[in-house]
């Protein structure tokens, strides 16, 4: 689960810039059970303390 996805997506895309080579993204956080949006069976989700940091290569 993130808070803000779009967020993410877009440091994601600028990180990336025009090439397909992978990010580092280092983020502390814990795993919590989540209701399934679509089945609402228990599913283990990162549960995120901090923002996210996508780290140069």
């Amino acid at each position: 689960m993130v808070a803000n996805n779009a967020e993410l997506e877009r440091s994601y895309l600028a990180a990336r810039g025009h090439s397909e080579k992978p990010v580092l993204l280092s983020v502390e956080g814990h795993f919590t059970l989540e209701a399934n949006p679509d089945t609402g069976a228990p599913t283990k989700v990162l549960a995120p303390d901090t923002a996210g940091k996508i780290l140069p290569e």
